[in-house]
Parts: C-alpha cells; structure tokens; sequence
C-alpha cells in the first residue's frame, strides 16, 4: 500500500511538473519539487523494506539505497558543494533510522545482518560521490580562473577584441602560410580626429566610439579575419588567404561602413587605413612598418582614405625604405 501510494506521488508529481513547464515557469522550482518528492519516496521506501513479506526486502532496500546515490548526484548538481552534502548525510541518516524501526517493528532475525550490510555498502560510495563533486568543484574554479586569465592576457578589456599580443601571432602564422603559397596582408587603421571626439564629448563618449569601431568593422570580414586593437585609437585587421589587391578592397569597404555610420553622439567618425601585402622574406616587423608608412600617408592625404604601402615614399622618421 505503501508503494503504491508512492507511486501515485510521483505520478501526480510528474503531472505537476508537466503543467508547470509548459505555462513557461521558473525551471528551478520544478526541479525542487522532483527532488523534494524523490526523496520522500525513497525514505519511504527505506521503511518499507524490511516489512516487505512479498519481495526480498534486501533486494528491495538495496534499490532504495541506489536511488538515495541517484539523489545525492542531482542534488550536487542543484545546489552547493556544503548544501548538497548536508542533504545527501541527512537522507542517508533518515533511511538508516527508518530502516532499523521498521526492523525492530518486525522483529529481529537472520536478515538484520543482511540489511546492515546493504546500509553500510552505501556509505562510502556516497562518501566517493562528495569526494568527486569537491573535485569537480576545486578543477572548474581553477578552470575558469585559468581561462580568464588567459582572456585577459590576449583580450582587450574596452572592445572585447584580441590585443597585440595576438596579432602578432597571427601576423606570424600569416607570413608562414605565405611561404606555402597562400597570399595574405594587414590592414592597420586610425580613427580621424579622435582626440577631438574625446575633448568635445568626453572619454565615455570616446570609449563607446572605440567599441561600436570594433563591432562595424566585424561586420565586413570573413570569420578567418582577425581583427584586433593595435593600441589607443588604433586597429589592425589580419587577412589570410587574400590577394593584394583583394586587401584594398577590404579596407575600402571598412572605410566606407564608418563613414555611412554615425555614432549617435559623436556623429560621423571616419578613418585613415594603411595596406600592406604580405611579400616572401617578409618579417613581422617589416609587414607592419609598411602599414604604419601606408597609413601615415593616408594621414597626410586628407585622412579617410586608404593608401596602399606601395604608394608609400617615406616613413615618420624620414628614411625612405617603403616604395
């Protein structure tokens, strides 16, 4: 009768429980309720057993205590490591109790030693299940703490783009695609007047201008593109696989997407771009030096424009070692 009961429990439970997900309510408090009324089911079932004249009532506690280790495992996924834990002890210690009673209800036997066993066979496995859920506990705080530092580390913290530091890894494994025949080259822009934006309107506004710079651009690249902050008011974009003058095209089409987009409190906000194509023997630092030429040549141009490193004559610093 008891077993019945307990199961038009769950029944009712698993009705309940359908009804309340699909009027689209809180999940959690579902899960609750299935954990709240699981357990009551197998405390009972805990007291059922050794009164059970139909059914070996080991087999039938051994079933309970295979629940009860079910239960500890959701309930270390519901809750914290201490709660859960607490739970676990406490519905052991309440089935062990109820157990005994049933059995001094029915009166000692032979089969009193077989039950024990069963209750002390379940303690440690759900000793092993606390151990394990610690474990899991300590790795994914040191996990997540690891990969945040290493975000950190390669992540700009205003845009949420890559930094320099992963540029230049990308720039390396650009030049060594080149010598496997795969094209490739750098697009390295500065926004127009952004000291300006800055003095007019304040650096929040600034700020907001680098971020929504980072999404626009996105926008037009392929997802092989890596687009990062070089610094300050600056932006590189590395382009694998791409012939020279595919990189113009990219960097115009860029140009042309801040141009047509104004922000909504700094108004139309343009930008110079330097292009430089990838050539065999190139190094990281000469690929670079010929946007940075490129790009002060757009500078002195008029800004907004894109120049090409072969256009380039000379450097900011004078020598002439780009054309």
């Amino acid at each position: 009768v008891l077993l019945l009961g307990a199961y038009g429990m769950l029944a009712i439970m698993c009705a309940w429980v359908m009804a309340w997900l699909l009027s689209g309510r809180d999940v959690r408090t579902a899960e609750r309720v299935v954990l709240g009324c699981n357990v009551v089911a197998v405390l009972g079932q805990f007291y059922v057993a050794p009164l059970s004249s139909s059914q070996d009532p080991a087999l039938v506690l051994f079933s309970a205590h295979g629940m009860l280790l079910a239960l500890s495992i959701v309930a270390h996924l519901m809750f914290p490591l201490r709660q859960a834990g607490a739970l676990s002890l406490a519905c052991y210690l309440v089935g062990v109790l109820l157990s005994c009673l049933a059995l001094m209800q029915r009166g000692g036997d032979a089969i009193t030693w077989l039950l024990l066993r069963v209750h002390l066979s379940s303690g440690p496995l759900l000793l092993l299940i606390l151990v394990l859920a610690w474990y899991r506990s300590r790795f994914w705080i040191e996990y997540t703490g690891r990969l945040l530092l290493e975000r950190q580390a390669r992540t700009d913290p205003l845009t949420g783009l890559p930094n320099r530091r992963v540029l230049y890894q990308e720039i390396e494994q650009l030049l060594l695609d080149l010598g496997r025949g795969s094209p490739g080259g750098v697009i390295l822009l500065d926004l127009d007047h952004f000291k300006a934006i800055n003095d007019t309107h304040g650096h929040p506004t600034g700020d907001d201008v680098l971020v929504q710079t980072g999404q626009l651009l996105r926008l037009d690249l392929r997802s092989e593109d890596i687009l990062g902050r070089w610094g300050g008011e600056e932006f590189m974009v590395v382009l694998p696989a791409t012939p020279p003058e595919g990189i113009g095209l990219v960097a115009e089409r860029l140009r042309a997407r801040l141009q047509n987009t104004p922000h909504p409190v700094a108004g139309i906000v343009t930008a110079s771009f330097g292009v430089a194509a990838a050539r065999p023997g190139d190094t990281l630092g000469e690929l670079t030096t010929r946007a940075d030429g490129a790009l002060y040549r757009a500078k002195q141009g008029g800004r907004n424009r894109v120049v090409q490193a072969a256009e380039a004559a000379t450097h900011p610093d004078g020598v002439a070692r780009l054309t």
